[in-house]
């Protein structure tokens, strides 16, 4: 077994995954191989949080679960479509960090409500973030920061743009030379 955990905000993964046309290429397969491929190291356990009340989130919850990923259902909590997603998650990554088999946390969101648990894991365990854009300049510096755009194109460390939206406009405009 891995010593990677890896925790992924299903409805941003989603969302981003949509916006882009990537439906049928950033797969949970091609997320575990890219980040086995930044350590060495398969991964151990992967979770994704989803809010499964709508039929985008129930196919996203059975892709990720076929691959063998934990899927968390996270049912809206208000009238406006609110979910505990966040806290679903930083429950999960507070367990990450106390089990000594785990020895990198790879989180899958922007969302800057997770800068006091990413400022926690550094310094504690090996950390990414996947965010679905290149990332705020404050998430930036709490540790590695990648987007999901440099993710689907197997980038992570060095070869990362850190341009997210930017190598996006570049794909639509001119086509996939990136």
């Amino acid at each position: 077994m891995g010593s990677t955990a890896i925790f992924f905000d299903g409805d941003n993964l989603r969302i981003t995954i949509r916006d882009q046309g990537w439906l049928n290429r950033l797969t949970p397969e091609h997320i575990e191989k890219v980040i086995e491929d930044k350590w060495g190291d398969p991964v151990g356990e992967a979770t994704i949080f989803i809010n499964m009340d709508n039929s985008e989130g129930v196919k996203q919850g059975q892709l990720y679960g076929d691959a063998g990923w934990k899927v968390i259902h996270t049912p809206k909590l208000t009238a406006e479509g609110k979910c505990a997603t966040d806290g679903y998650i930083f429950l999960a990554v507070m367990d990450a960090v106390k089990d000594p088999t785990i020895k990198n946390i790879v989180i899958g969101s922007g969302d800057h409500d997770f800068l006091p648990i990413m400022k926690y894991v550094r310094g504690r365990k090996n950390l990414l973030i996947v965010t679905p854009t290149s990332g705020s300049n404050t998430i930036r510096k709490v540790g590695e920061c990648i987007s999901m755009h440099d993710l689907y194109l197997n980038k992570v460390g060095d070869e990362a743009s850190g341009m997210g939206p930017f190598a996006t406009i570049f794909k639509n405009v001119f086509g996939d030379k990136t």
